[in-house]
């Protein structure tokens, strides 16, 4: 089958290929991100775009579906767990996807910004062109979907001339650590030794694929052995650092050297292992955790002080959308009286703060340090009718997410 690799067009948005030209036939290949670099660029506070890149037919008549995201921040790694806010249906809402998107890449074209075949979705036999695979992702407020299916502008081709992806298995020395910790990961592999002449391109690399928080690897990627021609039962091994808490998916991703070229549609000769390891919190975590009583929003964790400076950040940065008098325009949400209530009860001001840090103010978001937006909140939990205390409400991140917003006791 011969196809020409699809094309760049500048512009900033997400498109589906079957939809470029109206009446006139569509190159293969899934979902084009386009690119403009004047556009503005953001390094937090931006969603997550899953992509559909396609459909191929397995020997045994099955499907796999792949899916890719852009992930439009620059800097800010997200992290969305399974659930309502990460799903895929029919058959979900866990189909093997990540919940770790790491940010953009600066440089290159649209499709080499992005997140390429990361994963993909076996569908039956039966799966017909009117059926549909669903992706959809929330963060930071906005909903974006990819939807697979099996038209023919999706189909993509296997690795050329006859090169077979390597068969990969990843273990671990122990399957649960403490923060902190380090675990060894070794993945065993082989592979065909194609294609020829790309030995020095193959190799080993490892990411965080599910879980809360960071990784760190040590060495983050292996080579193949040195030398042509097949490979049997070849070892790279990583030391792998968690730095907090939680159930993380860590994944080799083992490739022979082939280069999908941009746009190409192509499957990669990539295979994919995991490994799963729960994280414990540390001795010193678990004691200081169990120390500490919840505290909530009635036990005095502001001062009247700072409520005044807090004032003095809404009227600089706050009140053009939200108003003197803190009820909001037809854009902007109340932060007063019920509106507050039903939003945050249940919450925490962790919660609060990372909204506030993110998105606000709206015309520059993402600028208040977190002094300022400790500050801004105390002032709305004075306006709202929570006591002061004696102790400054913190800026740090952990200490507002020990804080609770419960009703009136």
């Amino acid at each position: 089958m011969n196809r020409r690799p699809r094309a760049g067009r500048s512009g900033a948005v997400v498109t589906a290929i079957a939809g470029l030209m109206a009446g006139a036939p569509a190159p293969a290949g899934g979902q084009q991100v386009e690119i403009l670099d004047t556009q503005i660029q953001y390094n937090r506070g931006q969603n997550v775009a899953p992509l559909y890149e396609g459909w191929i037919r397995n020997p045994d008549g099955t499907f796999d579906l792949w899916f890719g995201y852009l992930n439009k921040n620059y800097e800010e790694v997200l992290h969305v767990p399974v659930g309502p806010d990460n799903r895929i249906e029919p058959g979900g809402p866990d189909r093997g996807q990540p919940t770790v998107f790491v940010p953009r890449r600066r440089t290159g074209g649209a499709v080499s910004r992005r997140e390429s075949y990361v994963f993909r979705v076996t569908a039956p036999a039966d799966f017909g062109e009117e059926d549909e695979l669903i992706w959809t992702v929330r963060a930071h407020g906005k909903t974006d979907r990819a939807v697979g299916t099996l038209l023919d502008v999706y189909a993509l081709e296997g690795p050329p001339d006859g090169n077979a992806p390597p068969t990969a298995r990843v273990t671990a020395d122990r399957p649960a650590a403490a923060a902190g910790e380090t675990v060894t990961l070794t993945a065993a592999f082989s592979d065909d030794g194609r294609p020829e002449d790309a030995r020095e391109r193959a190799g080993v690399r490892w990411r965080r694929y599910r879980g809360p928080g960071t990784v760190t690897f040590d060495p983050p990627r292996s080579p193949f052995p040195e030398g042509e021609g097949a490979v049997s039962g070849a070892e790279a091994s990583t030391r792998a650092t968690f730095g907090a808490p939680g159930t993380y998916v860590v994944r080799a991703e083992v490739n022979d050297g082939d280069v999908n070229p941009a746009g190409w549609p192509r499957v990669p000769s990539t295979t994919f292992a995991s490994v799963t390891v729960d994280v414990t919190p540390t001795a010193a975590e678990s004691a200081s955790a169990a120390a500490q009583e919840p505290r909530t929003v009635w036990d005095g964790i502001y001062t009247e002080a700072q409520a005044v400076r807090g004032e003095q950040v809404y009227q600089d940065d706050c009140t053009f959308c939200h108003l003197d008098d803190l009820q909001g325009d037809a854009f902007a949400t109340p932060l007063v009286d019920d509106a507050f209530t039903f939003r945050w009860e249940g919450g925490t001001i962790g919660e609060l703060a990372t909204v506030i840090q993110v998105t606000m103010p709206a015309d520059n978001p993402a600028t208040l340090g977190d002094e300022a937006v400790a500050d801004v909140i105390a002032f709305l939990l004075k306006m709202n009718g929570y006591p002061a205390g004696g102790d400054e409400l913190p800026a740090d991140p952990d200490a507002l997410r020990a804080i609770i917003v419960t009703p009136a006791p």
